[in-house]
């Protein structure tokens, strides 16, 4: 049973129709928007931008050949970079955010807006945390006798 219109529309089994056709057409503009952009950016023609586009995944190095990226690195590299383009000291501290911030697994639990198979992964990763406590808590509870906690009689403390 379909919930929507458009509920099965990735399915095999969805005929294609105008709601298809749109997002067709969106993925084609936000593509030429990009391979625009690229081309500017890199100071090439888009007629090279798009000989090296099409969705193929470049190494590093066949990357940097083709003039697609300036430098090879990581993080370290990165904030380098941007140490050099802001003429900040070589260790000149920097406020790194995470863009979008990831969310905690408690944000994913709520948000409603995870597929299945993330809202599992997350509970899998909530239950993993809590394991080492519920442990300790069974342990424990297996050390204890059922009845009361009393303190030992003074004479066993050392007083009177």
């Amino acid at each position: 049973m379909a919930t929507s219109e458009h509920s099965r529309m990735w399915t095999g089994t969805y005929p294609y129709g105008p709601a298809r056709e749109r997002f067709d057409a969106a993925l084609d503009r936000i593509y030429e928007d990009f391979t625009s952009r690229v081309a500017e950016g890199r100071g090439l023609s888009k007629e090279k931008v798009l000989e090296v586009a099409k969705g193929r995944i470049w190494s590093g190095e066949d990357a940097k050949e083709l003039h697609l990226v300036d430098e090879l690195g990581g993080m370290e590299t990165a904030l380098r970079l941007v140490r050099e383009a802001l003429k900040l000291a070589d260790d000149a501290p920097l406020r790194v955010r995470r863009f979008p911030a990831r969310p905690s697994t408690l944000e994913l639990l709520l948000s409603g807006n995870e597929t299945e198979a993330a809202a599992r992964a997350a509970m899998t990763g909530a239950v993993g945390a809590v394991q080492p406590a519920v442990r300790l808590v069974r342990d424990l509870a297996g050390m204890v006798d059922t009845g009361p906690l009393t303190m030992p009689p003074a004479a066993l403390r050392g007083g009177e």
